[in-house]
């Protein structure tokens, strides 16, 4: 997983988001047309550089439930 961190929050935020995927059956790339939906408010702390260990921590702990489940 590819993961981009911020050190400021910026006042305009632009994803980039790669809408290629390889077909292996017709062996090139085809785009994805599939709807991508995005919450409406974003939470730039989480992206935030100072924040990752805490991040990966509360990422680690849900992951750990969800095996439990």
């Amino acid at each position: 997983m590819n993961e981009n961190w911020i050190r400021d929050p910026p006042n305009v935020l632009f994803f980039a988001l790669p809408r290629l995927n390889y077909d292996k059956n017709k062996q090139c790339l085809v785009k994805d047309l599939e709807k991508f939906d995005f919450e409406k408010i974003i939470y730039a702390d989480r992206m935030l550089e100072a924040n990752q260990g805490r991040i990966a921590s509360v990422i680690e702990k849900t992951q750990k439930w969800e095996d439990e489940l």
